[in-house]
């Protein structure tokens, strides 16, 4: 199977997503918890750094899955089946 683009860049770049995702709602969190007062958009803020907080859950997934792909965790599938062959 070819590849568009090399798995340690793939890798690189979820991961540097994933801490600016990071940064980002964290700042969006305290930046609310910061406010002495807030009138009515403070609901906005809270869920924009909820959903950002699950967003960022989905990014660490994807560098996991990154993490596999580029060291190899696919390979045991394509060995398996070229043993197979080998032993038909």
């Amino acid at each position: 199977m070819t590849h568009i683009t090399h798995p340690f860049a793939t890798l690189a770049l979820c991961a540097v997503t994933m801490i600016f995702w990071f940064s980002g709602f964290i700042a969006v969190a305290v930046a609310i918890g910061a406010a002495l007062y807030c009138v009515g958009i403070c609901g906005v803020f809270a869920a924009a750094a909820a959903f950002g907080a699950f967003l960022w859950v989905i990014f660490l997934v994807d560098t996991i899955f990154a993490g596999i792909a580029a060291f190899g965790g696919h390979s045991s599938t394509h060995d398996m089946g070229s043993t197979q062959m080998a032993a038909a």
